[in-house]
């Protein structure tokens, strides 16, 4: 019987996929990135490798076109905030990448409290269960990012 495929989403370009990459190495897969490709296949294990934004891993694994997937805490937090369907948790820790979420304001601002403030954020699942277990009041503006 033929040992089934294990596909693995990892991130294509940005902070993790150096360190995805590595980690897939030392664990002993054998496998080359080259140019576009969204697939690398391993050539001493039965895994296959997908290559693609982050913000897509989370779902590619919760409708089960990836078995693993190497993603930052952040973006899985956001999306598990924003979407009750995603089928994807956290099962390992990776210790790399850390990174951490904070409000921002110019630091020529009196301001105290974010209370009837706009807030400007790429996160706005994990800002919005932050501000009602706070109990603040606020306008959210979602920003999107684009890449050319």
């Amino acid at each position: 019987m033929k040992d089934k495929k294990i596909t693995i989403a990892i991130q294509k370009k940005g902070r993790l996929s150096d360190n995805s990459k590595n980690l897939l190495e030392k664990s002993g897969i054998n496998f080359r990135t080259s140019g576009e490709k969204l697939l690398a296949r391993s050539s001493n294990m039965n895994i296959d490798i997908l290559l693609v934004r982050d913000d897509d891993i989370p779902s590619l694994v919760s409708k089960g076109v990836a078995d693993l997937g190497i993603v930052g805490e952040n973006v899985l937090a956001e999306q598990t905030a924003t979407n009750s369907q995603l089928k994807a948790h956290t099962i390992l820790s990776l210790g790399f990448s850390r990174c951490s979420l904070a409000f921002a304001k110019p630091s020529s601002s009196r301001m105290k409290n974010l209370s009837n403030k706009a807030i400007a954020t790429s996160y706005p699942g994990l800002v919005k269960k932050y501000l009602k277990q706070n109990k603040i009041k606020q306008k959210l503006l979602k920003l999107m990012v684009l890449w050319s």
